[in-house]
């Protein structure tokens, strides 16, 4: 799976560079081959109609912030073992929070394809 976050991490930072403000665009098929594959197409085309382009400092670059456990929060992290649509590992953005990522079935959007595991893996946190 590194190697397959280190290609997107490379899409991603060339999407970064490509456009005026630092954003992170969204196109179709990114949903439908990256972010939901092999999800069924009425539900890739719901979700693509509801994105936005996210800024694209937070996906390559870190926080200057302490973890929000340093603040006596609790933080959970649930990464989904078949995620590929990350830019860097997802065991590095759970390390920006200071914890650990408790792993769950699914992909990028997990709580939209695999409810019941999400559902499963946020109880057993609590």
């Amino acid at each position: 799976m590194a190697e397959e976050n280190e290609a997107q991490g490379a899409l991603i930072r060339q999407s970064v560079a490509a456009t005026p403000d630092g954003t992170v665009p969204l196109p179709l098929e990114a949903v439908r081959y990256g972010l939901m594959r092999g999800e069924p197409t009425q539900l890739q085309d719901f979700v693509f109609g509801l994105t936005l382009p996210q800024p694209g400092g937070y996906m390559t670059d870190a926080l200057d912030v302490p973890p929000v456990t340093a603040a006596g929060l609790d933080a959970f992290y649930i990464l989904g073992t078949d995620d590929t649509s990350l830019a860097r590992p997802g065991t590095e953005f759970a390390a920006r929070l200071g914890i650990e990522p408790r792993m769950a079935p699914g992909g990028h959007m997990a709580l939209l394809d695999h409810p019941e595991d999400i559902a499963a893996a946020l109880l057993e946190l609590l």
